[in-house]
């Protein structure tokens, strides 16, 4: 049974919230005093556990923004090959609209690049040095980057994990998607389009939140000790309970609607132009981050598409 985002984030977070907080109504019952910290230390495990899956959900949606972004590109690239069969490699190296398409950002850091798909020697990068090089280079150091690319060797679309080393020796986790484009060039050379981010910046609004978690639970840790010291009200404890357990139901839900909200919007215009619908190709998302992003991507996409099926019916 297919279970969106939306029913996953929500589900989690209600029952990592509800079942400790039952659970906590009824020790409130006997010993208000105990109750107040343990509310802190199960306050913590949720808020822990809720950042996990939270941390594993954002990297999960990533990848699907980057695996998108690598077949959105590749197929404005293969668009592009259809339409010029006379160009060779070279004469796509010299073409400034050809290459804008192929180097496109992804995220806040990364980017799209084109390679052979058979000597791995890339061809557009954002990185001018890297032009001409082999990424042969790189897997030879990095066992886990080569598997990737010699997966990608065998036609097949390869994706996952490599640590990449920064300027200051520190390694940082990046995710590629690596795809083949269908249509070879006039010389006969087949290309792949490869994309690539930090998959941290898909996560980092649930480190920020911990951090903010932490910093709130101190807080309300100090002020649940002087208060269960001073007075012991269980009906106070049980309100709090109760109340907790009603932000957590919202936030979920709004949080979980925040991010589904436009997939479901993308999704439903694939859907319209899969099925050579181009009458209602209108993308509703304003958001600035990754989704946004893909958003802007995909409309480029529909451009190119009407502009191509416009031109092929008055040839």
């Amino acid at each position: 049974m297919k279970m969106s985002i939306m029913i996953k984030l929500m589900g989690t977070m209600l029952i990592l919230t509800m079942i400790p907080l039952a659970v906590l109504g009824f020790v409130a019952l006997q010993d208000s005093k105990a109750l107040g910290l343990s509310v802190v230390n199960d306050a913590k495990t949720i808020g822990d556990a809720s950042i996990k899956d939270s941390t594993k959900a954002l990297d999960q949606l990533g990848e699907q923004i980057i695996s998108q972004k690598a077949q959105d590109v590749s197929k404005q690239l293969d668009i592009y090959i259809k339409s010029h069969p006379t160009m060779k490699l070279a004469d796509l190296q010299a073409d400034p609209y050809f290459a804008a398409l192929a180097v496109q950002p992804v995220g806040k850091t990364g980017y799209t690049a084109v390679h052979d798909s058979t000597t791995h020697v890339s061809y557009f990068h954002s990185n001018p040095a890297v032009v001409g090089t082999s990424l042969n280079a790189i897997g030879a150091n990095d066992p886990v980057f080569d598997a990737i690319l010699q997966k990608a060797l065998a036609g097949q679309d390869s994706a996952g994990y490599y640590d990449w080393n920064e300027a200051d020796g520190v390694k940082r986790s990046k995710y590629m998607v690596i795809t083949t484009i269908p249509t070879p060039t006039a010389d006969g050379v087949t290309l792949q389009l490869a994309a690539t981010t930090y998959i941290s910046e898909f996560s980092a609004p649930a480190k920020q939140t911990e951090s903010t978690i932490k910093i709130k639970l101190d807080k309300t840790t100090a002020d649940i000790r002087q208060k269960t010291e001073s007075v012991g009200t269980q009906n106070t404890i049980l309100i709090v309970t109760f109340l907790t357990m009603i932000v957590v139901i919202i936030v979920s839900y709004f949080m979980a609607l925040r991010i589904t909200r436009p997939i479901k919007q993308l999704t439903e215009v694939a859907n319209n132009v899969s099925l050579g619908d181009l009458s209602n190709t209108d993308v509703e998302v304003t958001s600035d981050d990754e989704i946004g992003e893909l958003a802007g991507s995909f409309k480029r996409m529909v451009v190119s598409v009407k502009y191509y099926m416009k031109k092929a019916k008055s040839a």
